[in-house]
């Protein structure tokens, strides 16, 4: 139907002239084109974009909420103005040459309109995959991949922009891109390295969001808060911000930390200078004391017999202070120290490997002590009904006790209730919190070890009180081992507490410090 002829023909019964009520029809049908476009974005905006809002709200689902949080939405009714004007205002100028301008404009105002809508859905997918990533503990960052589509997206759009404003093909305009690839390249150069040196961190685990980095030769030291496409930000310990080129933590080396926090354990490697004229044999005297230690009582009644009838057995004349056997005042300060921390070690439920007969070879299998507590744990919110029930399938007693037969199928089919580190298995458990990631809550669930001892040192890494070589009159007295945690208020305050009690009972031995 031809409106703007109708609405001519009614003006020219009103009595106005044919070029009157040719431009005035125009007019008319131009504005009512306006006011239908801006009452079909108030519609969109004020009713449809509420009622979806409030239907993502009372959604179970929390990606949407990331897809409204970043707008996505409000770009997409932008749109339907456009569309609305660029198929109706042939309508209205029926000549093309003045209504192929307005959809011109149209046009690029829908290029640039999508340009942002599809920015800001790829802004909300990075966050969406980010939380994926957290949630599958996949460890990896997707922001320098979703800013390559972003740049490839701009591009695209600034050709299609060229082509309108210059009447060209697209592919004509892609062709004179060709041929400025050297200096594209030049331009692009650290995007180009960015991206290489972000696959390679993603590929090789080397990196992501939330480790702690040390680079001295930059002068970094703190936690990874951003990764992108060129530029990784680091915040330092002293909350000052490091910003690194990517590809600088591929060409350039750097400390990981994260396989402390992973293992849950951070190193202690401290000596005690003890002063070289304070050691000394001890004495009935001391002996004596000493058996009324806690820590020593058991050890210092084992070593006085022991050594009493290796003595007694090689005749030594025990008249003369340097025959024989003896104890030292270092020595003993040294078990004291060793169990002093064995005490005090965290212990998790495990499951350790035990020498065994089969067929009258040696072997070695998994020994479970407490067969009651193995199955209750199997049982324990099972999710595969098809092994409720037949537990023993992994299980094989020899002489009375109870052995794992096969370690790989236990694993496969318990993942989420044992694990296998360092030629141990783990009892695990589930631990369920909630995260908060780009102001959105994150329910997550991580598998954790079951504690069977709380303490203040690892049980499961070494540790060990030696002696270092001497240092002029020095004998220094190293303690090695790991604090259970990695919070580094925590790991100085036990290093502290333990060594505010060594210090404190040194002269208890009779000992000196320099």
């Amino acid at each position: 139907m031809d409106y703007l002829e109708r609405l001519k023909q009614i003006l020219l019964e009103w009595g106005l002239n044919h070029v009157t009520a040719m431009i005035l029809s125009s007019v008319i049908l131009i504005f009512a084109i306006i006011v239908i476009s801006y009452l079909a974005y108030l519609i969109t905006s004020k009713i449809i974009l509420v009622i979806v809002r409030r239907l993502i709200y009372k959604s179970k689902n929390e990606y949407d909420n990331i897809i409204f949080k970043h707008k996505v939405f409000n770009y997409l009714i932008h749109l339907i103005p456009a569309l609305i004007i660029y198929y109706t205002i042939p309508i209205a100028l029926p000549i093309e040459k003045y209504y192929s301008v307005i959809q011109t404009l149209t046009y690029l105002y829908v290029i640039i309109a999508m340009l942002l809508l599809v920015n800001r859905f790829l802004s909300a997918s990075n966050e969406i995959l980010d939380i994926i990533s957290e949630k599958k503990h996949l460890n990896i960052s997707f922001k320098g991949y979703v800013q390559i589509v972003k740049i490839i997206v701009i591009i695209i759009a600034i050709i299609l922009i060229i082509a309108i404003i210059s009447n060209k093909e697209p592919t004509t305009i892609f062709a004179g891109f060709g041929a400025m690839t050297a200096i594209l390249l030049l331009i692009f150069k650290d995007i180009i390295l960015g991206f290489v040196a972000s696959i390679q961190l993603s590929a090789y685990n080397m990196l992501k969001v939330g480790d702690r980095i040390t680079m001295a030769n930059r002068d970094v030291d703190g936690d990874v808060i951003d990764i992108s496409l060129t530029t990784v930000k680091v915040k330092n310990l002293d909350t000052t911000i490091s910003n690194i080129p990517t590809y600088a933590l591929v060409t350039e080396s750097f400390v990981n930390w994260q396989g402390m926090k992973i293992a849950g354990a951070r190193r202690i490697a401290r000596a005690i200078n003890i002063d070289i004229n304070s050691i000394k044999f001890c004495t009935q005297e001391m002996i004596d004391k000493f058996k009324k230690i806690h820590y020593l009582t058991d050890y210092i009644n084992t070593k006085q017999n022991e050594l009493q009838e290796w003595n007694l057995k090689n005749n030594i004349d025990n008249s003369i202070t340097v025959n024989g056997k003896r104890m030292t005042n270092i020595g003993v300060f040294r078990i004291y120290i060793e169990n002093y921390i064995a005490d005090n070690l965290k212990i998790y439920h495990k499951i350790e490997k035990k020498n065994v007969i089969i067929d009258g070879y040696q072997i070695q299998r998994f020994h479970i002590p407490d067969k009651l507590k193995f199955i209750e744990h199997l049982q324990k919110n099972i999710d595969n009904q098809e092994h409720k029930e037949d537990f023993n399938i992994f299980l094989q007693e020899i002489e009375g006790q109870t052995y794992i037969k096969d370690v790989d199928k236990l694993l496969l089919i318990y993942e989420d209730k044992f694990v296998l580190e360092n030629n141990i298995i783990y009892y695990l458990q589930k631990i369920k919190n909630i995260s908060t990631k780009s102001d959105s809550e994150v329910k997550l669930e991580r598998l954790e070890k079951i504690v069977e001892k709380e303490g203040l040192f690892y049980g499961d890494m070494t540790y060990l009180v030696r002696q270092l070589a001497q240092i002029g009159t020095n004998v220094p007295m190293q303690i090695y081992v790991f604090a259970a945690t990695t919070r580094w208020t925590e790991y100085e305050k036990i290093q502290s507490d333990l060594f505010d009690h060594l210090f404190a009972i040194i002269p208890e031995f009779d000992l000196r410090v320099n």
